[in-house]
């Protein structure tokens, strides 16, 4: 709910005005993306908040790093994908919104106990590498895949307006990739996936975890899908809704399987994005997500309580240690 409250409050009054010309209030609008992890780490701090430890200068250059690296991938972004000339405002424009990616990346290293807690899986990720591989290259084999599907069943295929890959497309995918590491990996993981969803399997199955989690994760994007900056019609709107819903399912699946990495997630949200962009959905895609989803689901038999020993759930602190610390 303060995520809502958070995100929608600065999207309804400011996206009309962004559609307006005002481009000088579009960082508003990636400082309500950032709402999950902004949230999410701000109730780490207020449960976990001591005995603090850590080097705070660490921090501090880390941001700074974050800083200059992340404005240099927006900037990079809005010239290669928007087609939009380098002028002192895109600049500006630029490093100011490369101050939350920035923000996010140095409270890796916080010195608050729960904050660090909670973004530590970033740098110290969990399982086997193969889940990190797989998770950037699931959605694009599924879209590929999907297409010999739909022409092998004589469906209706869309047709891609990438037909070469030349050196000009693999920078536009890669800064593409880039910026939804940003906009997605940094912004809504943390948050979905690193507060929310440990929490949820606390007292849910897997299964029913994520479809909670994935409805509120839809709705969230409301604003921006009607009548918003990523406006859709109607039907595109609950089309897209039920696939989060149901990718949400496999998302939980890395999560569980890397042992409570939000990295895995935030590669896997990065390339969704980036192959949704690139790749035109088809039936035979659609047809083969569910399939996927349904043998994760069957595979781990997702529908079960995880133990409480597992380490992809966090019990809740009671109000007594919170008060007691």
């Amino acid at each position: 709910m303060l995520t809502y409250a958070f995100s929608w409050a600065l999207w309804i009054p400011i996206q009309p005005l962004v559609l307006d010309g005002h481009d000088a209030l579009i960082p508003l609008i990636y400082l309500g993306i950032f709402g999950p992890a902004l949230v999410a780490i701000g109730l780490s701090a207020i449960i976990n908040p001591r005995p603090r430890e850590g080097n705070r200068n660490r921090s501090a250059i880390t941001f700074v790093v974050a800083w200059i690296i992340s404005a240099l991938i927006i900037v990079s972004y809005y010239v290669t994908n928007e087609q939009i000339d380098i002028t002192p405002l895109l600049v500006i424009i630029s490093g100011v919104i490369a101050l939350l990616p920035a923000f996010v990346v140095s409270s890796f290293f916080s010195s608050i106990p729960g904050i660090k807690n909670l973004l530590a899986t970033y740098i110290r990720p969990r399982g086997a590498p193969g889940y990190y591989l797989l998770a950037l290259v699931l959605f694009p084999i599924i879209w590929l895949l999907g297409t010999l599907v739909s022409r092998a069943l004589g469906m209706k295929n869309p047709v891609s307006d990438y037909f070469t890959l030349d050196i000009e497309l693999v920078v536009t995918i890669l800064f593409f990739f880039l910026m939804n590491c940003i906009h997605g990996g940094l912004s809504e993981e943390p948050g979905w996936r690193g507060f929310a969803l440990p929490r949820l399997q606390v007292k849910f199955s897997p299964l029913v975890a994520s479809l909670i989690l994935g409805v509120f994760w839809a709705v969230w994007h409301a604003p921006a899908r009607f009548g918003g900056v990523a406006a859709m019609s109607l039907e595109d709107t609950l089309i897209n809704f039920m696939i989060i819903a149901l990718v949400t399912v496999i998302f939980t699946w890395f999560y569980n399987r890397t042992k409570r990495s939000i990295l895995a997630p935030a590669l896997l949200h990065a390339s969704m994005n980036t192959t949704g962009a690139f790749l035109l959905g088809s039936l035979g895609a659609i047809i083969l997500l569910i399939a996927s989803m349904i043998f994760l689901v069957f595979k781990d038999k997702m529908w079960r309580k995880l133990p409480p020993e597992n380490p992809a759930i966090i019990f809740p602190m009671k109000c007594s240690s919170l008060g007691s610390s």
